[in-house]
């Protein structure tokens, strides 16, 4: 495999393929999420705040890549489906609407998100489509065996859901920390 594919939105990517990208992007987010909460704290020196803005500007550029890695590869799996990309837009829109607007019911859009990792490992016909030839084999020696497949799908939802309990438990942390201060209104002149 040619890895400048990861990064494209066509052809095809087999179910094999999806399940390891993503296992890949969840880990490497869950990593760079975990890093972000050490730099966040109060009374830093000036150089722990040059290097958590440092820090803070080449994870921001390596989530960048991620996230594009892992939209791209998404796309790709709907295409292999015979499905347009264009549907994982609308779900990533539900999801994003869900998760900001109706912070309280978080939880959804973790659902939401697992629903569609699961969706994209369906099995579907491997036959050629509208948008191009059935998809390659994705590491065979490896993904050959059905645990080893599993085990990529389990690991990634436990992922998912471990990136969200250390998003809440940053923002609990960050609430104790930071407690909302009273805002004085100034009178008008």
């Amino acid at each position: 495999m040619n890895w400048t594919d990861l990064f494209r939105f066509s052809p095809r990517a087999s179910r094999q393929e999806y399940a390891f990208v993503s296992l890949c992007t969840q880990g490497i987010s869950l990593l760079f999420y975990a890093l972000q909460g050490r730099f966040a704290s109060e009374g830093l020196s000036w150089i722990q705040f040059i290097l958590a803005l440092a820090f803070g500007f080449v994870s921001a550029v390596l989530l960048w890549a991620v996230f594009w890695v892992g939209l791209a590869v998404s796309f790709r799996r709907m295409h292999d489906m015979n499905l347009s990309g264009l549907w994982y837009v609308g779900y990533y829109v539900a999801v994003v609407c869900v998760g900001v607007v109706f912070s309280e019911i978080w939880w959804v859009a973790t659902v939401l998100g697992v629903a569609a990792m699961l969706f994209l490992c369906l099995k579907k016909p491997s036959s050629s489509n509208r948008f191009a030839a059935a998809a390659p084999a994705f590491m065979p020696g490896v993904f050959s065996k059905r645990g080893v497949f599993a085990a990529a799908v389990v690991a990634c939802i436990l992922l998912s859901v471990g990136q969200v309990a250390l998003s809440r438990w940053q923002l609990a942390s960050a609430q104790k920390s930071f407690p909302a201060r009273q805002i004085q209104s100034v009178p008008a002149r």
